[in-house]
């Protein structure tokens, strides 16, 4: 899109905010909405929504700058990230984005299968899995995700896809860990 067809708010011309949204600033969220839009697979419609909030998050918070502490420039791209953070974590925690990435209990069977020795029959390979998502979804919600995401992938990638620090994520498998320390008794016995 270009800043053409972007409609401003209209704002007096003494208001210190009325010329904020400059190519710069377009060019900023135009990033920030790709990324976004790539890595949740939205559409145009959802990606144009993205765009006016994060330009409405900038205007509003255009009247805090202050340029002895940083340049604009370095103001624009501050607000715009932590907008697009926060509008990235809203969009992958939405109830609609956790329905279409299911895990099936095949799917649990199937990735536990190898660690189960041959001597279990099928049932108790059954009794297994749904012990194992039966705890999953226990955890809390943001654990309960990342347990999903790092059935397919790193530490890192599901991090990427949560849209959280690796740190932060290394800290909760850890808890997970703790969490689920009684399933280990049982999968292994």
């Amino acid at each position: 899109m270009t800043a053409a067809t972007i409609e401003r708010p209209t704002v007096p011309a003494s208001n210190p905010t009325a010329d904020w949204i400059d190519q710069y600033a377009l060019d900023r969220v135009g990033y920030q909405v790709s990324q976004i839009g790539r890595d949740l697979g939205l559409n145009r419609h959802d990606k144009e929504e993205v765009r006016q909030e994060l330009l409405m998050d900038l205007w509003v918070a255009a009247p805090k700058y202050d340029p002895e502490i940083a340049s604009r420039r370095t103001f624009v791209s501050g607000v715009v990230a932590r907008s697009a953070l926060r509008v990235r974590r809203q969009l992958s925690r939405s109830p609609g984005r956790r329905a279409s990435n299911p895990v099936l209990l095949s799917d649990l069977q199937r990735r536990e299968r190898h660690r189960l020795t041959p001597a279990r029959d099928h049932t108790e390979q059954s009794d297994i899995a749904m012990d194992v998502a039966s705890a999953l979804d226990a955890l809390e919600y943001g654990k309960r995700e990342l347990a999903h995401e790092l059935m397919r992938g790193t530490v890192t990638e599901a991090a990427r896809e949560l849209g959280c620090d690796r740190s932060t994520a290394y800290r909760a498998v850890a808890a997970m860990r703790t969490e689920l320390d009684g399933l280990k008794t049982l999968i292994i016995s």
